[in-house]
């Protein structure tokens, strides 16, 4: 039970809640809120830049490398599905192939669309926004086990990958996932306040954890250190990192679905607004 701002404060000491430990709270609350409207609103503004500068067939080009290997559907993408898989993708990882840029006669971005667009909008987004974009670009997606929870209120996380533990605030997931499993997401962080982006929290089989250990230590680790750095990476001649590679079949057998057009790009990134 709740306590009540008059109640005695449940850390043990003595002075009334709203005296003690509840302005804290509240004001840990109020960042919270603030970081996720902050990531709320910076996809949708990454994907309407890349609609308005390069259309269509940038998008068809970036949802087929995206789903490579799947078999088609003629079921449409859903608003979750495009929410929560293709365009956290798309917004940071994705990176056109330097021989797609010799068929066009308008450049296609030689980085994320995060980092194009903070190139030339940066300067006019809110700090938040832009804190985002630059976070984001930066985290990998990456296998997070799940240590700990705190149902309603935070998770504690292990990137399988590069061995990074993460404390995120998460209202929701957390009422539902348990210590053992493992999720497919990006961590957001902004100091000691982390949120999952991403995939966040769609659990996958527990059998996944050995396979993800494999890749690590069969692809990852001959190349050298395993860390955020190198789960990240990006080959040459690459539109996406090596880990990616991997991530993306467990994305496709959470969701197949068929390309969408610039239009229904451009509609769901005012239907974000």
């Amino acid at each position: 039970m709740a306590s009540g701002r008059n109640d005695p404060c449940p850390c043990g000491s003595g002075r009334k809640y709203k005296q003690c430990c509840l302005p804290n709270q509240e004001r840990a609350e109020v960042r919270w809120r603030a970081w996720r409207e902050a990531e709320s609103a910076a996809v949708p503004a990454v994907m309407g830049f890349a609609a308005d500068n390069w259309g269509e067939e940038f998008l068809t080009q970036a949802f087929e490398e995206f789903r490579s290997g799947s078999p088609d559907s003629s079921d449409p993408m859903t608003g979750d599905a495009w929410d929560q898989l293709f365009m956290p993708w798309l917004a940071f990882d994705f990176v056109p192939k330097p021989r797609w840029h010799q068929r066009r006669s308008a450049s296609w971005p030689t980085t994320t669309l995060a980092e194009a667009f903070l190139g030339k909008h940066g300067l006019d987004l809110p700090p938040a926004v832009a804190q985002v974009l630059r976070a984001g670009a930066e985290a990998p997606l990456s296998f997070m086990a799940v240590t700990s929870v705190e149902p309603g209120q935070s998770i504690d996380l292990r990137d399988i990958l590069s061995g990074d533990v993460h404390h995120v605030v998460e209202r929701s997931a957390s009422t539902s996932l348990r210590p053992g499993h493992v999720v497919l997401a990006r961590v957001i962080a902004d100091g000691d306040l982390a949120i999952m982006s991403g995939l966040g929290p769609i659990p996958l089989s527990p059998d996944s954890h050995q396979a993800v250990i494999g890749f690590r230590e069969a692809v990852l680790r001959p190349r050298g250190p395993v860390n955020r750095l190198s789960v990240k990476a990006r080959p040459p001649r690459s539109s996406c990192s090596t880990t990616d590679w991997f991530t993306r079949p467990c994305i496709r057998r959470l969701c197949v679905c068929r390309t969408p057009t610039a239009t229904s790009w451009r509609r769901r990134r005012w239907s974000s607004r």
